[in-house]
């Protein structure tokens, strides 16, 4: 800690969880960075920004390299509350900064809704049930992960919204759902396979912040509640582009094929 600034904190170039962390109505933090600035809010949350880059290769006990700059393979259970991983590192010093596998949760309770935030400028792979009222993949005004990766026992399950970004790639091969009015959002600049993404009311739009230069498999999009109305068609060779009604943005290739 800079004896200057309480707020100043040195913190460790990897982490792991493989246990159990449970913090009802509050905020589990994993970050990495050789420095960050801690910040705690009036009703006890912790939020942190990485004011310098892991810069070195970072050693595990027996003196290997560390490949995830953060992985979670346990239970971390924030219900009301904000779980947060954020990583930031030069490129190519870890294969991953973030990969997170086992459960991670933060339902709302007592009227406080729970929020999912990965925050990281490398790769992300989730291998995660994740479930939350709000789940974020990246800032768009701050870090944003290189490629964002969604394996097959992968899931992601949001009452509010679920929203992933990607400096070039997004691969999802697991499951996006949002319940109630919850949307969904998915939005890079390389290649993208939507995949599975299926919402009850919600809308799901695919590129409409940055849009993918290509559309992979067979997307499949969903809205287990109400019609899909289609009220504009447009595109080009690569990439056809649907609008419906309540609001969806939906891409697929051209010469390929689309699941509704």
């Amino acid at each position: 800690v800079d004896a200057a600034d309480q707020n100043h904190v040195r913190l460790a170039g990897g982490v792991e969880n493989q246990g159990t962390i449970v913090a009802r109505l509050g905020t589990i933090a994993m970050a990495s960075g050789d420095l960050v600035t801690l910040t705690f809010s009036e009703d006890g949350l912790i939020s942190l920004a990485i004011d310098e880059k892991v810069a070195e290769t970072v050693l595990d006990m027996n003196g290997a390299p560390i490949t995830d700059q953060i992985k979670n393979t346990g239970t971390i259970e924030a219900d009301g509350g904000v779980v947060l991983f954020q990583a930031d590192s030069i490129n190519g010093l870890f294969e991953k900064a973030v990969n997170l596998e086992g459960t991670i949760r933060a339902s709302a309770v007592e009227e406080s809704e729970g929020t999912v935030r990965v925050i990281a400028s490398g790769d992300v792979r989730l291998d995660a049930e994740i479930e939350a009222d709000t789940i974020e993949i990246s800032d768009p005004d701050g870090l944003v992960a290189a490629n964002v990766e969604i394996t097959e026992e992968g899931s992601l399950t949001a009452s509010i919204g679920i929203s992933i970004y990607a400096l070039n790639n997004i691969i999802n091969e697991g499951n996006i759902q949002a319940t109630g009015s919850g949307f969904v959002s998915m939005d890079c600049l390389g290649a993208m396979a939507p995949g599975d993404i299926s919402t009850e009311y919600g809308a799901i739009t695919i590129g409409s912040v940055m849009a993918p230069s290509e559309i992979l498999g067979t997307p499949h999009y969903t809205h287990t509640e109400g019609d899909i109305d289609i009220t504009q068609k447009s595109g080009d060779d690569n990439i056809t582009i649907l609008e419906t009604s309540r609001g969806d943005i939906l891409r697929y290739a051209t010469q390929g094929d689309l699941t509704l």
